[in-house]
C-alpha cells in the first residue's frame, strides 16, 4: 500500500506504469500535483484532497471504488483512457468534487459501475468523448446539480447503459449529446430534470432505449432530429426560446408533444406555440393551439370526443 493521508507533499508526485497490490490513499492529504498515468491498483481514496496543480489518473485501471468526495484540485483533473472497474458499487465516487480547469473522461475512459459527481464544481469542460459507462439497471452516471461553466460534452461514440442523470445541472454553454447511445430498457436513459443550459443539443446515433426525461429543464436554443427522437418524453415545464431545426414541420412537431407520457398537458402546447411566434410563425403557432384544443377534448369523455368533432368541422 501506499499510505499519504493527511500528508503534506512538497513535491509533484509521479507513479508511472506501477502495480500495486493495496489502496492508495491520499485523503486530506496536500500536494502539488498527481500523475499516476498507467498504474493499476484494486482503489483509490482521495477524499478531500487538495492539489495545487492537476491530478492526472490516465490509463489508470481499477477494480475498486475510487472516492474522492470533497476534493479540491487547482488544475485539471484527467482520467482519460482510464478504466475502472467496480460493477457492484461505484466506479468514481467524487461528491462536491472542485474542479477550477476541465474534468476529461475521454478516449476511451470505460466504467462498469455508477460514476457519481453530484454537487461537482467544474470550471470548465466536463469532456465526455469516446467514453463508456457501464451499468444495467442502475445508474451509469449521476451529476445532480452538477455546475459546469463551460459545459458538457457528451459526443463522439459516448455510450451509457444505465441512466444518465444531470437533474438540477447548471450548465454554462452547451450540453451537448451528439452521436451517443443511450440504452436503460424500461426505465429512463437520460434525466435532465430542472437542468439549465445554454443550448441543449440532443442528437443521439439512435433513439434512445429508455425514457427521456425534460421536466422543468431550461434552454436558450434546442437542437434535435426527429429520426431520433425517443418513444417516450417527458416534457412538462420544458422551456427554450429557439428550436435551431427548423426543417421539422409542425405536424411532426405536434407528434413529438403526443410522445409526453403525462397525458393532456396544456404547458407544453403552450411552449411550442410561443417559439413558434418568437419565429414570426404565426401560422404554425396557430395550428399548435387548435391541435392544444383537440388533444384537450380527446381527453375527456364521449361527449367531449363528440365535441371535438363538432369544433373541428366548424373549423
Amino acid at each position: 500500500s501506499l499510505n499519504l493521508e493527511a500528508a503534506e507533499v512538497a513535491c509533484p508526485l509521479l507513479l508511472q506504469d506501477c502495480y500495486l497490490e493495496e489502496l492508495i490513499n491520499l485523503s486530506g492529504a496536500s500536494a502539488r500535483a498527481i500523475r499516476l498515468p498507467g498504474c493499476h491498483v484494486p482503489a483509490l481514496n482521495l477524499e478531500e484532497l487538495r492539489a495545487a496543480g492537476s491530478l492526472e489518473l490516465s490509463g489508470v485501471t481499477t477494480h475498486g471504488e475510487i472516492r474522492m468526495s470533497g476534493a479540491r484540485i487547482a488544475g485539471s483533473f484527467d482520467l482519460g483512457g482510464a478504466t475502472l472497474i467496480n460493477p457492484s458499487g461505484y466506479a468514481l465516487f467524487a461528491d462536491l468534487i472542485s474542479v477550477e480547469h476541465s474534468m476529461f473522461c475521454r478516449y476511451g475512459f470505460t466504467a462498469h459501475g455508477e460514476v457519481r459527481l453530484s454537487g461537482a464544481g467544474i470550471g470548465g469542460r466536463l469532456d465526455l468523448r469516446q467514453a463508456t459507462l457501464i451499468n444495467p439497471g442502475g445508474l451509469a452516471l449521476t451529476a445532480e446539480g452538477l455546475n459546469a461553466e463551460y459545459g458538457i460534452l457528451c459526443r463522439d461514440g459516448f455510450s451509457a447503459r444505465g441512466e444518465v442523470r444531470f437533474a438540477y445541472a447548471r450548465i454554462g454553454k452547451v450540453l451537448e449529446l451528439s452521436g451517443v447511445n443511450l440504452a436503460n430498457p424500461g426505465g429512463v436513459a437520460l434525466s435532465l430534470q430542472a437542468a439549465s443550459t445554454t443550448d441543449l443539443v440532443l442528437l443521439p446515433e439512435q433513439p434512445p432505449d429508455g425514457v427521456v426525461n425534460l421536466t422543468n429543464a431550461r434552454a436558450v436554443t434546442f437542437s434535435d432530429d426527429p429520426r431520433t427522437w425517443p418513444t417516450k418524453l417527458q416534457l412538462r415545464g420544458f422551456t427554450y426560446e429557439t428550436l435551431e431545426n427548423d426543417r421539422v414541420s409542425v405536424q411532426d412537431r405536434l407528434r413529438w408533444l403526443r410522445r409526453h407520457e403525462g397525458g393532456y398537458t396544456p404547458q407544453i402546447y403552450d411552449q411550442l406555440a410561443a417559439a413558434y411566434r418568437r419565429a414570426g410563425q404565426e401560422d404554425a403557432a396557430r395550428r399548435v393551439g387548435i391541435a392544444k384544443q383537440w388533444h384537450r377534448r380527446s381527453a375527456l369523455n364521449a361527449g367531449g370526443k363528440l365535441l371535438n368533432w363538432l369544433f373541428y368541422a366548424t373549423v
